[in-house]
């Protein structure tokens, strides 16, 4: 079984964030290639899985995660401002401000990673939970355009469009290199979902408050064998789209600040 080692998840995880990222772009663009070939090991647990040994009922908690860090359509960003990392909570402070002169489809992260191993000696299925705090301030735009819109389209006006989530995913370190478990709704909390467009004249813009509101995730039935690590990606995630328009994030007036706040993640033996 696979150690986990902090100091070489960084490359593993930026690996695997552009594969995702990749087949991302495959399926917009017609249809993904799948895994190219990758002996993937959806792991399943003995069916006498429950009857083995006493259960465990001690949950797990993880405060602190071993990284934060940032993407931009899988790749490793610099849009981060500030981390604090503790063992009661952990926030991250950033800054986006993106203008496009033509389209453009991007996908910000801001993550928090956790890892688990399954030290009790034999498998096990986890149920995995986790919240995060969104406080921030948003903003799209759209260009103005100086050809109405005709009734078979080609308008110059700009548009855009922006989807902010909280998601978790797990990823399973007994795979290598590791693979990430099929995504599960209750891994996915939509905050906004916004779109615009520009005006005849005068450009357009919308602003999108998410003041310290709270999103709870959670990933069920996670099989995991013996010595089997999991590392749990929790993130805020902006998928901003459109022409000839532009996205960003700004302070709070009154919080001078935007943040993003993950309290933990909660591993609960089943």
């Amino acid at each position: 079984m696979p150690e986990f080692d902090v100091s070489k998840a960084k490359g593993a995880i930026f690996a695997l964030k552009k594969e995702i990222a990749e087949r991302e772009r495959e399926r917009l663009g017609g249809g993904a290639r799948g895994r190219h070939g990758r002996d993937v090991r959806r792991f399943q647990p003995d069916d006498r899985i429950h009857e083995i040994g006493p259960p465990l009922v001690d949950p797990a908690l993880r405060g602190r995660p071993f990284a934060v860090w940032d993407f931009r359509n899988g790749n490793n960003a610099a849009f981060l401002v500030f981390t604090e990392v503790s063992e009661e909570w952990s926030a991250a402070s950033f800054t986006i401000d993106e203008k496009f002169g033509s389209d453009f489809h991007q996908h910000d992260q801001i993550t928090y990673y956790f890892f688990w191993q399954n030290d009790a000696g034999r498998d096990v299925v986890v149920n995995i939970q986790s919240a995060l705090i969104i406080d921030t301030f948003c903003r799209i735009s759209a260009d103005n355009g100086l050809i109405r819109s005709p009734f078979w389209g080609g308008s110059t006006n700009g548009k855009a469009r922006v989807i902010v989530t909280a998601e978790l995913a797990a990823m399973e370190w007994w795979n290598q290199p590791p693979t990430q478990a099929p995504a599960q709704p209750s891994g996915r909390q939509e905050a906004r979902d916004e779109s615009i467009s520009g005006g005849f004249f005068l450009d357009s813009a919308q602003n999108i408050p998410i003041s310290k509101e709270t999103y709870y995730l959670h990933h069920d039935g996670l099989s995991v064998p013996a010595n089997g690590v999991v590392v749990t990606e929790v993130s805020l995630n902006f998928y901003y789209s459109g022409h000839d328009g532009g996205f960003g994030c700004d302070y709070l007036p009154e919080h001078q600040n935007h943040w993003t706040i993950c309290p933990y993640v909660h591993f609960e033996l089943t």
